[in-house]
């Protein structure tokens, strides 16, 4: 029986393929779109509701409320949109501000505004913290029903493992062929330093192929 023939450097290049394939997977899985918020898929979460101001000085003549207790948790980068009324925008005016208190202590104001309502008005957090919203009845004499809608857009991904990834890839693909050119070059395991077969080897060559004797 013949014996089997071995191809030097074969292992080598599955090797290096199956190595290049996992990180072609591995780039896939980096590059793909993450999904969070209100679970539709789109990353968009989204908030609505009402609210009773009573006249100034009484007990509920303000809403003080955090983002992250009406679904809407603000990371750095997010953008939140924002439309509300008073009395369906007839008024009065009323005061709404978006702060936080972060967790070391203090309070930051990042935007504020006096009106009687509010259209798709945007803000996007240059910090992640515990952000709030605030509005306050400023009528001596008036009840306002409040209505309020929030969207919350999250921050965009980066945009680097576009330009790491594919040279990443790029210099795997050149190592594997450099390697791949110095194996071919290389002598095979059963040759001697001087590029001769062995005496072992060439009597298996030169031996005559063993048949079945009838």
């Amino acid at each position: 029986m013949a014996p089997f023939p071995f191809v030097y450097g074969a292992g080598f290049r599955r090797t290096s393929i199956g190595l290049l394939g996992v990180l072609l997977f591995a780039a896939s899985c980096a590059l793909s779109p993450t999904a969070m918020g209100d679970g539709t898929g789109s990353g968009i979460s989204n908030a609505s509701g009402s609210y009773l101001l009573t006249p100034v000085g009484t007990n509920n003549y303000t809403l003080h409320a955090y983002l992250a207790d009406l679904g809407l948790p603000i990371i750095r980068g997010d953008t939140l949109i924002f439309s509300w009324g008073a009395n369906n925008g007839s008024g009065p005016p009323i005061y709404f501000e978006i702060h936080s208190h972060p967790i070391t202590g203090g309070y930051f104001k990042y935007y504020n505004t006096t009106a009687t309502s509010v259209s798709n008005g945007t803000w996007t957090s240059q910090t992640t913290d515990r952000y709030m919203v605030y509005w306050v009845n400023l009528s001596n004499t008036t009840r306002v029903n409040l209505t309020y809608s929030f969207v919350l857009l999250p921050a965009q991904p980066d945009v680097w493992p576009l330009y790491v990834v594919p040279a990443v890839i790029v210099l795997v693909a050149i190592a594997g062929a450099a390697a791949h050119v110095r194996a071919r070059k290389r002598p095979p395991p059963w040759a001697d330093v001087g590029g001769k077969d062995s005496k072992e080897t060439q009597a298996a060559v030169e031996a005559p192929a063993h048949r079945d004797q009838k």
